[in-house]
């Protein structure tokens, strides 16, 4: 038997409403995964177990000492090459995309899983609406516009809110500077050596920035750089 818990940090916001017990029931998990071995638990999130207990004062990582810990990032250019061309057996892809709209996917997206496929579906529907058989480069950005249109109130607000202060200011200073060190974020956002060094940690594990070979730092994916100005006045 396999359990899935999405959002698995939902846990610790009704453990601290005294929904119900949360010890007891990290207890209950950490049996399951011992003694239980034809049972599995898969948890997802944005957060680590070791980011886990701030405002309770649990101990997370304790109760999942043996958890493996699989991170899902950016897909290699290839995988989201065979997603946009192949997303299912038969799919006609040699007729509706050209070379430059596949390669133009990829980059506004930067092999980011869901936009990439939030991207190609939007560009369907559009394609469809227009009874148009193949795409051309402009579908992609007005695809992108629907793509917004169609996940701003969910999938782009939820992770403009799941966004603290810090991180926006960092956002905010890598969309004006486009690419920058350390320094000249700090300069720009107003914050501290130590705040921006933890800030970017954070930004890195949520994939919204990249860290370049050069040790600076930019906004992962173009489409990205849109929601973050999107989000400052949305």
């Amino acid at each position: 038997m396999l359990l899935l818990l999405d959002e698995f940090e939902k846990l610790e916001e009704a453990g601290l409403k005294r929904a119900f017990d949360l010890p007891l029931l990290l207890d209950w998990f950490r049996n399951i995964i011992q003694f239980h071995p034809r049972i599995a638990l898969l948890f997802s999130g944005i957060h680590s177990f070791g980011e886990m207990g701030m405002e309770t004062g649990l101990n997370w990582s304790g109760y999942f000492v043996n958890v493996q810990t699989l991170r899902v990032s950016f897909l290699h250019k290839e995988e989201s090459h065979r997603l946009i061309t192949r997303p299912v057996d038969g799919f006609p892809s040699e007729d509706i995309y050209g070379d430059s709209v596949v390669e133009r996917i990829i980059a506004e997206t930067g092999c980011h899983p869901f936009l990439v496929q939030a991207v190609c579906s939007s560009l369907i529907d559009n394609l469809n609406a227009e009874k148009k058989g193949c795409a051309e480069l402009k579908d992609v950005t007005r695809a992108i516009d629907r793509t917004f249109m169609n996940w701003w109130d969910t999938y782009f607000r939820d992770l403009w809110i799941c966004t603290d202060e810090n991180q926006r200011a960092c956002l905010i200073a890598l969309k004006a500077l486009g690419v920058a060190d350390r320094d000249h974020i700090k300069q720009r956002g107003g914050l501290d050596d130590i705040v921006v060094r933890r800030t970017l940690q954070a930004l890195l594990k949520r994939d919204l920035v990249r860290q370049n070979e050069d040790d600076t730092y930019s906004i992962s994916t173009p489409i990205f750089s849109q929601w973050v100005e999107r989000g400052t006045y949305m």
